[in-house]
């Protein structure tokens, strides 16, 4: 079951005093994300707890109002909460049409994410091409959006008992697989029975597993080369380049201006500090932190090696 924590009720505070405020003829759509200082992420939780409903959805803006339920949270009512069960709540309708903002081009890599994990039966996805800040962009951009329903891996990380028991235990939605091609064979084997026949299945005396689950797998590799040809075929594939100079610190600069209150000229100066340097935004996030007390050139010579 689901629990409300400190940062979702700040969030249904923040809503309701915003809600209190406008009268009925111009709260008819309801409020954006910005409008209650929260990211979509953490809309998305609130949305899947029922203490928050998409009251409207197009393709450039999604709004929000909260329920009976949230309205009873943030007013104090501590027994509010409805009980769902986490994992069959995850809405089709959640996922904001900006979950991609951040990334520059790859439309059409992006509309095949936001309308393949909102179908009732998935379709797996495989990004390709060299080390890019592209690839690792939409994967954490998924993660964020989902939250506890996504499940991230590194591919050269994974061992085949402890990823399908983390997989049957945690039952996400979406498998995130990072570096998939540097899976070892016994894990990319029980990959292609999860895709083909949403099954984990493990045959090893004591041990035996055999369940199943519909996950969505979202993946990405330098290169297919190595990779079984019956995995990929398992995958909708797409190549992706590498970004100019220009676009990675365009990329970079947004996801620290948007999401780590990191002011313009910082951001541009991490962005330029890591360009040939780092190709995870995760990095760019980190130095960002960091730099609040070092400075960014002293961050980024502690975090990058």
């Amino acid at each position: 079951m689901t629990d409300i924590d400190q940062r979702g009720l700040e969030i249904l505070q923040q809503a309701l005093t915003f809600e209190q405020s406008m009268n009925s003829d111009e709260f008819t759509l309801g409020w954006r994300w910005y409008e209650v200082g929260a990211h979509t992420a953490s809309i998305t939780k609130l949305v899947v707890m029922r203490l928050v409903r998409i009251s409207f959805k197009s393709h450039s803006e999604t709004r929000y109002q909260l329920t009976d339920a949230g309205i009873a949270r943030a007013e104090g009512d501590t027994a509010s909460v409805p009980e769902v069960e986490d994992r069959e709540l995850v809405s089709h309708d959640v996922i904001s049409d900006n979950i991609f903002n951040d990334i520059v081009g790859y439309d059409n890599v992006k509309e095949l994410l936001r309308e393949s994990l909102q179908l009732d039966k998935p379709i797996h996805v495989l990004l390709v091409g060299p080390p890019s800040l592209a690839k690792s962009m939409f994967l954490w951009d998924i993660e964020r959006a989902y939250g506890d329903f996504s499940l991230p891996l590194i591919g050269s990380a994974t061992s085949h008992a402890g990823l399908w028991d983390m997989i049957a235990k945690k039952r996400p939605k979406i498998v995130l697989i990072d570096e998939i091609e540097k899976m070892v064979l016994a894990d990319q084997a029980g990959l292609l029975a999860l895709m083909e026949q949403g099954r984990i299945i493990r045959a090893k005396v004591g041990r035996e597993l055999d369940e199943r689950i519909t996950v969505w797998v979202i993946a990405a590799a330098n290169k297919t080369a190595k990779m079984p040809v019956e995995l990929l075929s398992r995958f909708s594939i797409h190549n992706l380049t590498e970004y100019s100079s220009v676009e990675f610190r365009k990329v970079v600069t947004n996801v620290l201006v948007s999401h780590e209150d990191t002011d313009y000229n910082s951001a541009a100066a991490i962005a330029s500090y890591l360009l040939g340097k780092s190709h995870d935004v995760r990095d760019a996030v980190r130095v960002a932190r960091l730099a609040k007390r070092t400075g960014v050139k002293r961050a980024v010579e502690l975090l990058i090696k």
